[in-house]
């Protein structure tokens, strides 16, 4: 293991529960590592991974410093193996509306009114099965919606959902429903385990479950967690941020030893924006110790949404720039929702051929104009962004997702990718050569309009807005490439190559991509920062982007 820093050994000397602020490549996990191979001899640990993937990686790093004694689990695994083998209840990960609408009984003339009412029964459903509250009547779920007219409906109607949701949950429990994942944790908190442990550390502390967070604290072993404040990005799914909410004493890792010091200078200007919104952040304390130059193995296109994604993969692939490509989460998964809902069955109904599809909800809506009516209730926004991509796309959208799947390598020779494409929240904790961004994501200017205009609804999002700007930045470790619409202003200017300066991008029809347009710029380049030009084309779809989110399964 390397000599730890200042900042890594005041963590393990320290006493008591604790909280530590790691900034992107800090190294949280070795510091985790050092600090569990500090403890006496004899002491059980629990390490809580954030999902799977973290949970593997912590396993062998645990094992290759030959430190024993410690329990790697996710929540859902711990919760799992509590819960499930004893209840042998059956398991499932989301329930389609219309399956929802039939075993509830929900009867309207007006199936729009229907599959609403089975849709935002299934978001109350999630909204308690994540939050601490031990009943579901104790909370307002109307009030957690974010979209005036879906908070609208839900008012509405809310006997109606609390009616559902009652019997949603009656129905899980007698097994006539299948159990979501979040049922069995949330019922591993209302059973109030005692874990018997003499530390437990909790990775990922921004984005904790409510209801994980409320298990730890009842503990009486030492509690570690970790995170940073600044890469809250699961808001949306209920996901709390415990850095800000426990009084434990306050540690930092400020030093990034993933990429250089212009990188993060760069990024430290983005997370001053959080000045700007009505509850502004403290300043982040962040120092860039990685590698300016190197070898570039790895590149990526990160996207805040999946219809951005898409489009740019689209775009290169018109301009024939790679052969092999790689889907972070593979490539279906941003052509099917949650639920199961295919982009092809949508664009069957675009097309006005009901009779090919195959989905209950999009059949019994019957036509791609009440599939948007029920969007504007429903606050549903994988469904949304899929009705986008087929909305843009149109009939040219089959063609061009096999074109991409003829190209996309096996799971095992994903290194041998030209480049890879992912969403900032499936991207969330891991590392590219290379990285370039779509040009979805918020920028100084949107803030600015927001402020000015007081949209609180607007505001509201610009936290987790910029948190997902900072954390694609980060993912970067040697090159980061920055559309111009998301230039920060003030002393830090970007240096651009020659090829960018180019003719502003116009609107075009769906299948039309302009040819060798650069809108980015990257390190090691001496030119000054180029005039940002109005570019409807662009303002239109971020503000779209805003209104949709990606959504994904819980880990």
């Amino acid at each position: 293991m390397k000599q730890l820093t200042n900042e890594q050994q005041a963590i393990l000397a320290a006493e008591g529960d604790i909280k530590i602020n790691a900034v992107a490549g800090s190294g949280k996990t070795s510091t985790l590592v050092a600090y569990a191979k500090s403890r006496p001899e004899g002491s059980k640990l629990l390490y809580l991974a954030f999902n799977r993937t973290v949970r593997e990686e912590a396993v062998q790093r645990f094992a290759q410093e030959g430190v024993t004694g410690v329990r790697v689990e996710t929540a859902h695994s711990l919760a799992y193996k509590d819960i499930i083998k004893r209840r042998k209840l059956q398991l499932t990960f989301n329930y389609k509306p219309y399956e929802l609408a039939q075993v509830l009984g929900i009867k309207t003339k007006d199936p729009e009114i229907k599959y609403l009412l089975a849709t935002h029964t299934q978001r109350y459903l999630q909204y308690y099965l994540n939050a601490s509250a031990p009943t579901h009547t104790e909370l307002n779920y109307a009030a957690s919606l974010l979209d005036p007219k879906a908070r609208a409906f839900a008012d509405r109607f809310a006997p109606d959902l609390l009616g559902y949701t009652s019997k949603a949950l009656q129905l899980i429990e007698s097994g006539a429903l299948p159990c979501l994942h979040d049922y069995y944790l949330k019922l591993y908190q209302l059973n109030k385990p005692k874990l018997r442990y003499d530390y437990v550390l909790f990775d990922e502390g921004q984005d904790a479950s409510s209801v994980m967070l409320d298990v730890l604290l009842k503990q009486s072993a030492r509690k570690i967690i970790v995170g940073d404040v600044h890469q809250q990005i699961y808001s949306w799914r209920q996901a709390v941020n415990s850095l800000q909410q426990v009084p434990f004493p306050a540690y930092t890792l400020s030093n990034s030893f993933r990429f250089p010091e212009e990188i993060a200078a760069l990024a430290k200007k983005v997370l001053l924006w959080k000045q700007l919104l009505p509850e502004p952040s403290l300043p982040v304390s962040l120092t860039g110790l990685g590698a300016a130059k190197g070898h570039i193995r790895s590149r990526a296109t990160l996207a805040r949404s999946n219809l951005f994604l898409l489009d740019k993969a689209i775009q290169l692939l018109h301009d024939h720039q790679f052969e092999r490509i790689w889907f972070e989460g593979n490539l279906s998964a941003y052509t099917f929702a949650s639920d199961g809902t295919s982009i092809f069955d949508v664009l069957a109904l675009y097309e006005n051929k009901v009779d090919r599809v195959k989905d209950a909800l999009l059949k019994a809506l019957g036509s791609f104009e009440k599939l948007e009516e029920y969007l504007e209730k429903a606050e549903d926004p994988e469904l949304a962004t899929i009705t986008e991509m087929v909305r843009k796309y149109g009939k040219e959208l089959p063609g061009f997702i096999s074109a991409l799947k003829n190209m996309q390598v096996a799971a095992d020779q994903r290194e041998q990718a030209d480049m890879i494409f992912s969403t900032v929240h499936r991207s969330k904790g891991l590392e590219y050569d290379e990285v370039q961004l779509t040009t979805d994501f918020v920028s100084e200017d949107k803030i600015l309009r927001a402020v000015g205009e007081n949209d609180k609804l607007k505001l509201m999002r610009m936290n987790e807005e910029i948190n997902l700007l900072y954390v694609a930045m980060t993912r970067a470790r040697l090159n980061l490439r920055l559309p111009i619409s998301l230039w920060p202003s003030g002393p830090v200017t970007p240096v651009i190559p020659d090829q960018a300066i180019g003719s502003p991008m116009r609107r075009r029809r769906a299948g039309m991509y302009p040819r060798g347009e650069k809108h980015e710029w990257e390190w090691g380049f001496d030119r000054s920062k180029l005039a940002e030009s109005e570019d409807p084309y662009l303002i239109e779809e971020l503000e779209r982007s805003l209104r949709f989110p990606e959504e994904n399964a819980p880990p």
